[in-house]
């Protein structure tokens, strides 16, 4: 069964966390905010960030919707409750986030917070930006991933979100490759359906 092994995956996940901390915890950075922290503290952060991202993807993701419909129709979002209840909405889970910057949103706001703790701003900053890479390259492979089709981050409505994390010059080329996947993605399939 492909859940069962979608769990044994996340188990496995997770041992490789917790033995990663245990064995490189005084390499870890100790400048955050709250000194009590450890290594193992800073790798659950990564694990949970994980497990938010997961929820979100497997639920709210426009591609991952049609191909998990048997199991979301039984979803009633309590992750998605419990992470954000200012936004939550019982008859529609993913809200807005299911559009490109409203999935983005839910990444740094929501699913980023799991860094606030132990992780400095610097930081939390460098770890963010190498999500939203993450999150751009997967957009990136499926421009209708979202259910705006990525038009948000295309037409650079989520530029203000992005230059939080990147400067000018990388938030163009974000918008340019996000535009190019689009452009492959919907554009050449118009031209081939004309001819």
């Amino acid at each position: 069964d492909f859940g069962e092994f979608k769990q044994w995956k996340m188990l496995f996940l997770l041992f490789v966390v917790f033995l990663f901390s245990n064995l490189f915890a005084p390499a870890f950075s100790t400048n955050s905010t709250n000194q009590n922290c450890t290594g193992q503290m800073k790798a659950l952060a990564t694990l949970k960030f994980q497990v938010c991202k997961t929820e979100l993807f497997q639920y709210c993701d426009k591609i991952e919707f049609q191909f998990w419909s048997a199991d979301r129709d039984k979803y009633e979002g309590k992750y998605l409750k419990e992470s954000d209840p200012e936004n939550f909405k019982e008859d529609n889970p993913c809200g807005g986030n299911m559009t490109s910057c409203g999935y983005l949103d839910f990444l740094v706001d929501v699913c980023g917070a799991q860094y606030g703790v132990c992780h400095g701003d610097g930081e939390r900053g460098e770890i963010m930006r190498m999500w939203i890479k993450q999150f751009i390259r997967e957009t990136v492979r499926k421009a209708n991933r979202h259910e705006d089709n990525s038009t948000e981050i295309k037409t650079g409505q989520c530029n203000p979100r992005l230059s939080e994390f990147f400067n000018l010059e990388e938030v163009d080329e974000i918008t340019d490759f996000v535009e190019d996947a689009y452009k492959r993605k919907f554009e050449t399939n118009e031209i081939n359906y004309l001819l």
